[in-house]
């Protein structure tokens, strides 16, 4: 074989029925578990932007309930019942620190949809 061709390799039988028997991978349909990539990256960074928004809004409440605890405890401190700021039951506070962020990313993600993930893809 001369230097500077080329070289390919095709079977007996690709040579008779006139196939090159190449394979297009790009486009054949053997890998059934990755069609589309791409909405693949979309869907995991809208979850990932959607986690994160829930977890900056959930240490921004938690800020909140300890400002509240914290100027409770205080204004308790002129009085002799100082105890009275630990009325509050820890499920409220759960609630309040956990459960609003939980819904305002809920009613985010559900009023606008598009607000999470990438988009210029």
């Amino acid at each position: 074989m001369p230097r500077g061709q080329p070289t390919t390799l095709r079977s007996a039988s690709s040579e008779s029925t006139g196939n090159s028997g190449e394979v297009d991978l790009q486009h054949s349909d053997w890998h059934p578990v990755h069609q589309n990539p791409q909405s693949e990256l979309q869907t995991a960074c809208a979850i990932i932007a959607g986690f994160l928004h829930y977890l900056f809004l959930a240490c921004f409440f938690w800020m909140l309930v300890e400002a509240v605890m914290l100027f409770l405890m205080v204004r308790n401190l002129k009085v002799v019942n100082y105890f009275s700021s630990r009325n509050i039951k820890m499920l409220h506070l759960c609630a309040f620190g956990y459960g609003l962020p939980g819904l305002v990313v809920v009613i985010s993600a559900s009023i606008q949809p598009q607000g999470y993930g990438m988009h210029n893809m």
